[in-house]
């Protein structure tokens, strides 16, 4: 799993730009950004981010509602259709899709989706047990493991758009 935070913003000019000055002076690279607007009075911003701790730091000290959710990172074919077997294993279980954005990813033929599900301990076991490749927190936080990999950067490369 790995932490999404989800940001409510005033629905005013102005409002998510200091959002985004706020994680950059703490250093805060976005690794994912979805934004959409809630009934006309405000709006949300969810993201991935490559230190949760700093990011939650920052949106504390620049007055920020948010709140951290558990949300899954799927490798997915980059094809059509290639959502498809994950939503329908997801289906097959009964498990409800609440927010789902992708991005594409610099593999070849692979993109990546965030999932947030009504049952994330229970959809992270499924995709474990029918193989599909989930990327880690420390994976975002680009942290490489002991075989000197980084799954994100591989995905996004160095150089990431934020």
């Amino acid at each position: 799993m790995i932490d999404q935070l989800r940001v409510r913003l005033p629905n005013k000019p102005g409002a998510l730009a200091r959002m985004v000055s706020a994680l950059a002076e703490a250093k805060v690279d976005m690794k994912a950004l979805e934004v959409s607007d809630r009934a006309g009075d405000h709006g949300e911003a969810c993201l991935i981010v490559s230190n949760p701790t700093a990011a939650i730091a920052a949106l504390k000290a620049t007055d920020h509602d948010f709140d951290v959710e558990a949300a899954l990172c799927v490798e997915v074919d980059d094809r059509v259709g290639g959502l498809a077997p994950v939503l329908s294993t997801l289906e097959a279980e009964g498990i409800n899709v609440k927010q789902l954005y992708a991005f594409v990813s610099r593999v070849q033929g692979k993109s990546v989706a965030v999932l947030l599900t009504s049952e994330p301990d229970k959809a992270l076991e499924l995709f474990k047990r029918k193989g599909f490749y989930l990327l880690s927190q420390s994976a975002i936080e680009a942290s490489r493991g002991p075989d000197g990999n980084d799954p994100l950067v591989d995905h996004l490369g160095v150089d990431f758009i934020w």
